[in-house]
């Protein structure tokens, strides 16, 4: 899901299929270079910096792909 914040943020929400999963990107070449291309182009925040965080069942708007 990709959503928007309303400090205009732009929220790329995903999960792992498992630690494991996470450990093989980790060590992936292809991977690590697509997100070392993110890097240059984005802020990585916490989602607890975005206010709509702070508030149970945080409301976000979707953007459609």
């Amino acid at each position: 899901m990709i959503a928007r914040a309303e400090d205009g943020t732009v929220i790329h929400i995903f999960e792992w299929e498992s630690s494991k999963a996470v450990a093989k990107a980790e060590r992936d070449e292809d991977v690590q270079a697509n997100w070392a291309r993110f890097a240059k182009l984005s802020d990585f925040v916490a989602i607890g910096d975005l206010a709509e965080a702070r508030h149970p069942f945080s409301g976000f708007t979707a953007i459609e792909p």
